[in-house]
């Protein structure tokens, strides 16, 4: 006798322009959150040491890469072959009587970035960022001796 018809009342509604407008804005600021909420999660894996996607994970089955540089002036070694991925941890010391300029090389979408590091004697950097290539330079001084043991 009496009905409404809620399919086609609500196919009405759907179809308005109100209501695409108010659900193309919720799904923007949903987008939103979501890509916030992702950040957040990554900036946390990378604070707090949690595995993070993008970076292949230490495998303590495959023995660190050990390299002893003695009376070097320039040296670049390139460790994620050797380990089959970025390197992500380790550490380098400096046991001779000058300075060594570090070099952390990234390779990201064929290009190189660079970070330098001025290692004093008799000091030791221990390293949790992720990187491809290592160069030991001379920091004016003279030749210099180094070690690095990379995972």
């Amino acid at each position: 006798m009496f009905g409404i018809d809620l399919k086609g009342e609500l196919t009405k509604l759907l179809a308005s322009p109100e209501v695409r407008r108010l659900l193309s804005w919720l799904e923007g600021k949903l987008n939103r959150i979501t890509d916030t909420l992702a950040a957040q999660e990554r900036m946390l894996a990378y604070d707090h040491g949690l595995p993070v996607r993008d970076v292949p994970p230490h495998d303590p089955r495959r023995l660190p890469f050990v390299h002893r540089a003695e009376q070097a002036t320039d040296v670049r070694l390139n460790i994620a072959p050797a380990l089959g991925k970025p390197v992500t941890r380790g550490h380098v010391i400096n046991y001779g009587t000058t300075k060594a300029l570090l070099v952390f090389i990234r390779t990201s979408k064929g290009r190189e970035e660079r970070v330098d590091y001025l290692l004093p004697s008799s000091a030791a950097l221990d390293f949790s960022w992720f990187f491809d290539a290592l160069e030991i330079k001379d920091a004016g001084e003279g030749p210099v001796d180094v070690q690095v043991l990379a995972q």
